[in-house]
Parts: structure tokens; sequence; C-alpha cells
């Protein structure tokens, strides 16, 4: 029974020996840690491009609504145009902006 352990040893031994190897490039922790960090760096960048888009989009959404009811009640006139264009200015901002916030929600779970 020793025997067999000690021959398995040396083949595993015999085996990890032939696996060292070095690297060609010294350098290589160092440029990693850099794309690394440059790839942090990116993502920090992309979450607020997207999160300043985000603010920008809600606030032309809230004043495309405010418009259209300033027009709705300026007329005092209830057409049936100026109520479709508010559901529809409604229903489209609901979506991107889910969207929107899914993809921010994206990127706050990579990093």
């Amino acid at each position: 029974m020793k025997d067999k352990t000690d021959e398995d040893f040396k083949t595993i031994k015999t085996f990890l020996d032939k696996g060292k190897f070095t690297l060609d490039n010294p350098d290589f922790e160092e440029n990693l840690m850099s794309k690394i960090i440059l790839e942090k760096n990116y993502r920090v960048r992309v979450r607020s491009f997207i999160r300043k888009g985000v603010i920008c989009f809600i606030g032309g959404l809230t004043l495309c609504m405010i418009l259209a009811l300033w027009f709705l009640f300026k007329n005092n006139s209830f057409e049936i145009t100026n109520i479709l264009c508010l559901f529809s200015l409604g229903v489209i901002g609901v979506l991107f902006t889910d969207n929107y916030l899914k993809l921010l929600n994206n990127y706050k779970i990579l990093n």
C-alpha cells in the first residue's frame, strides 16, 4: 500500500515539475493590474454617463408633459390628440426609464 502511494506521489510530482514554466513577460502583473484599473475607471465613467442620461431623459420627458398639459389647458379644449400624446409620452417614458435603470443596475452589479 505504501509503495502505491509513493508511486502516485512521484508521478504527481513529476507531472507538476513538467508543468512549471516562466513567463516571457516580466511586467505581466503590472500590465494586468493597470488593465484592471482602466476597466474599473471605464465602468465608473460609463455608469456616470448613464446616470446623467437618465436625469436628462426624465427632465426632457417631464418638460414635454408639462408643455402638452399647458397647451391642453390653455386652449380649454380636451382634444383626443392631446390626450393620446400625453398617454404615449407617459408610457414611453416609463418604459425607457425602466430600461435605463436596469442598465444602470447592471453596471452597479459589475463593479
